[in-house]
Formats: C-alpha cells, sequence, structure tokens
C-alpha cells in the first residue's frame, strides 16, 4: 500500500477559504435566496372586486320622483312615412326634464310638454327621443322614421 501525500499550497488554502467564504456570505447578499419573514402580512385583493358603497339614503322626494317619472312619445309614430323633411318631435314627461331627440337639447316646460323641430334626411332617419330629471332618472325610446322622395 502506498502513501500520497498531499500538499497544502499556499494557493490552495486560499482557494479553499474563498469558497468557503462565498457559500457563507452569498445567502446573505442575494434577495432572492431570502425567505419570508413569517410574520409578514401579506393583503391578497380580488382585482375584480368592487369596494363596498356606502350605504345612501333615498329621499321621500326621491323615491316619488323615481316611481312618477316617465316619457311619452306624441309625435311621430314609429315607422311613419313623411313627405316633407322637417317634423316636429313632441310628446311629454315630467315637468323641466331635459330632453334630447339625438343631438338636440331642449327643456320641458312647466307642464312637462316637449317639442323639437327635426330635420329628416332622403331614407331611414333613426330616432333617439330621451329625458332625464334632477334625480337621474331616465328614459329613452328609438324610432324609425322615412322621409319619401
Amino acid at each position: 500500500m502506498s502513501k500520497t501525500k498531499i500538499n497544502f499550497t499556499p494557493w490552495g488554502i486560499l482557494g479553499v477559504i474563498v469558497v468557503l467564504g462565498l457559500l457563507w456570505f452569498y445567502p446573505k447578499v442575494n434577495p432572492k435566496s431570502k425567505v419570508a419573514n413569517p410574520t409578514t402580512k401579506v393583503t391578497v385583493t380580488n382585482e375584480f372586486s368592487q369596494p363596498e358603497q356606502p350605504f345612501l339614503a333615498v329621499t321621500a322626494e326621491e323615491k316619488q320622483a323615481q316611481q312618477t317619472f316617465f316619457l311619452k312619445i306624441v309625435n311621430p309614430i314609429d315607422q311613419t312615412t313623411f313627405k316633407t323633411n322637417t317634423i316636429t318631435v313632441s310628446g311629454k314627461t315630467v315637468p323641466l326634464a331635459d330632453v334630447f331627440v339625438n343631438e338636440i337639447d331642449t327643456k320641458a316646460d312647466a307642464s312637462g310638454n316637449f317639442r323639437v323641430s327635426y330635420s329628416l334626411e332622403l331614407g331611414d332617419n333613426y330616432l333617439i327621443v330621451g329625458a332625464n330629471d334632477e334625480f337621474g332618472n331616465f328614459k329613452e325610446y328609438e324610432l324609425m322614421v322615412y322621409l319619401a322622395e
């Protein structure tokens, strides 16, 4: 049996010290190797959840307005054909409601009546007539009328 002699040179010893130093020092410096503190509070949120809305009390006046809000179109009647290019869109809603016919805005009078002159184009004319009041109540109707040649 032969004996092998191991030579410990200064470079060999220095290499062992460097490797041991790296193994000891690297986990303390590398943030990826750190384990989260078990006392850390983690909050999980759902991106689709809605924040709680505060409860808003509805006044008796608002409740009454919701129950009585209406919009009635008197003229024109849906699917009507006209021979003149200007028609009158009229109807009734709650007093002083904001009313619109396509891009034309107006306000109902104190009795709730409204009247708007509207210019038709040849062929199909799509009308959106809507109204809303001060409480946010809203109604909308869609009509199709025609202008003949």
